[in-house]
């Protein structure tokens, strides 16, 4: 039987307006939506009045005024960049212009990558590259940067342990489950870090799209068995005889928004990729 992941497609929300989750923690989203998006980049603030922004977001006029309305009377000590794709990253070097604070971030590792919105990737420069356990603090936060590759090959997610909280990008979804586009996108790397922000037991995730995940380890182990049971339906395409990504897209994907197909293809594509490493397919091309 499937199993059913309870999405949560409703968001209480106003672009622009600043919206505090929990102590130290506001959310302003960015007037982004789209069919990869969903209502847009959530830009995380944490802190008082020395303050940490992560995923400043797109280059948006509009959303870099409310973000530097809500900061005005704080200090902005780091701009962490939980991945290079450009509805995360591109604001924060317009934002940079009004603060002393430095960049944080990975950056990608191909150089032929499109990100999940078909733009390069290639723009995003930190000013200082994170390692998994980097610890980023000020006066009032102390966060530590957790490599999370899969969803892309530079993302990192950030653990507020004084409130045993996950700020968890795209890893994690709170509206979908997430793209995994290869030659940036891995698979086997993905489900290895879905298991990894599991067995760490938050309390809650915060992701930058969609609303916060409040039972997290029930929400990753639906992902990861809705991944398996994927991964089943794509071994049977196979064994029925369809090998083109097309067919194999259609067979599972009956009643997919035309707008999300390319995406599908390649993630289908990054399923096949993992079941190859499992050797449980066999590499042939797959076009």
């Amino acid at each position: 039987m499937a199993t059913k992941l309870n999405f949560n497609h409703s968001l209480d929300f106003e672009y622009g307006k600043p919206d505090q989750l929990a102590p130290q923690i506001t959310r302003i989203i960015a007037n982004n939506p789209s069919p990869i998006t969903f209502k847009g980049t959530g830009t995380y603030v944490i802190g008082n009045k020395e303050i940490i922004i992560i995923d400043a977001g797109p280059k948006d006029k509009n959303h870099l005024e409310a973000l530097l309305k809500f900061a005005k009377g704080k200090v902005i000590t780091h701009i962490l960049v939980t991945h290079s794709h450009a509805d995360h990253y591109p604001l924060s070097y317009e934002l940079q212009k009004y603060c002393d604070a430095k960049i944080y971030g990975h950056k990608p590792d191909f150089s032929d990558a499109l990100d999940d919105i078909g733009e390069d990737m290639h723009g995003f420069i930190a000013d200082i590259e994170l390692n998994d356990g980097d610890i980023i603090e000020n006066n009032e936060i102390k966060l530590k940067a957790i490599y999370t590759p899969g969803h892309s090959a530079s993302h990192f997610c950030f653990e507020f342990a004084a409130q045993n909280a996950l700020f968890c990008g795209d890893h994690i979804m709170g509206w979908s489950s997430t793209v995994v586009l290869p030659p940036d996108g891995n698979m086997t790397l993905y489900m290895k870090n879905l298991q990894k922000i599991a067995d760490l037991k938050f309390d809650i995730l915060y992701p930058t799209h969609g609303a916060p995940i409040v039972q997290p380890n029930d929400y990753i182990n639906a992902l990861i068995n809705h991944r398996l049971e994927r991964d089943e339906q794509i071994i049977r395409c196979i064994e029925n005889g369809l090998v083109g990504l097309d067919e194999i897209l259609l067979a599972i994907y009956p009643e997919l928004n035309p707008a999300l197909h390319s995406a599908a293809r390649k993630n289908i594509q990054a399923h096949l990729l993992r079941l190859i490493d499992l050797g449980l397919v066999k590499n042939i091309w797959f076009d």
